[in-house]
């Protein structure tokens, strides 16, 4: 019986420090959109793949008519933390396009900063494409 209690014990203590890892993770979330009039659907499409691939993000899934990109960060992740993640919406609407883009970083640091600079630098990015 002793045993048993000694065992479910240590059962019990390695399920509770698994948990407390979990709880440590967090995620970081920055979000801007921009609009854009003189500008075709297809040119800021391309725009926004060029731009995501030279944040360093590796195109994960590319939905073209319904104007979805998803990417992940190729760089900055570890087995416990996740890489960052940018995903991009394209919507054509009243004769502008309007282009959302929220990046994720997850983290058990303040990483807001990281997340507002990518979305920040893909907008830099886009405009810089779109001007030429």
């Amino acid at each position: 019986m002793r045993i048993k209690i000694i065992g479910l014990a240590l059962v019990l203590l390695f399920i509770a420090s698994c948990a407390s890892k979990q709880e440590k993770i967090l995620e970081y979330i920055s979000q801007d959109t921009k609009f854009y009039e003189s500008s075709s659907f297809e040119d800021v499409w391309k725009s926004s793949m060029r731009s995501i691939e030279e944040l360093g993000f590796m195109i994960r899934e590319a939905i073209k008519d319904r104007g979805m990109l998803d990417a992940i960060g190729e760089h900055e992740s570890t087995p416990d933390i996740a890489p960052p993640i940018i995903n991009v919406m394209i919507i054509q609407e009243l004769g502008q396009i309007k282009v959302n883009c929220l990046a994720l970083m997850p983290g058990d640091q303040d990483n807001s900063q990281t997340t507002l600079s990518y979305v920040q630098i893909f907008f830099e990015k886009l405009d810089k494409y779109l001007k030429n």
